[in-house]
């Protein structure tokens, strides 16, 4: 089986849109979860308990929503990419 590279092909538009979407909501989640990591758990460590429940508590309410969100686009994104690579990649064979 061999397959045939195309080097000076360019890619579709829709391959590149789905590609800036999925790599750019992995990582704005990353960024995310980093600032929230390294920024914002040590500052809260010096709040008095209530304060830190309550500023926890809305941290954690607004994050699992933007994440969960992001963490899905970017999902959905990289599987459509590797559908459609593997569909490129079926009719590729087909015809060698």
């Amino acid at each position: 089986m061999q397959l045939t590279v195309i080097q000076n092909e360019r890619l579709p538009i829709d391959v590149l849109l789905v590609q800036v979407v999925g790599i750019t909501a992995s990582a704005f989640l990353t960024g995310a979860t980093g600032a929230v990591s390294f920024i914002f758990v040590p500052s809260i460590l010096e709040a008095p308990a209530p304060l830190a429940a309550r500023q926890w508590k809305k941290v954690y309410s607004i994050g699992s929503k933007v994440g969960s969100g992001l963490s899905a686009l970017s999902t959905v994104a990289c599987g459509w990419l590797a559908a459609r690579g593997r569909l490129v990649w079926l009719c590729a064979k087909d015809n060698n």
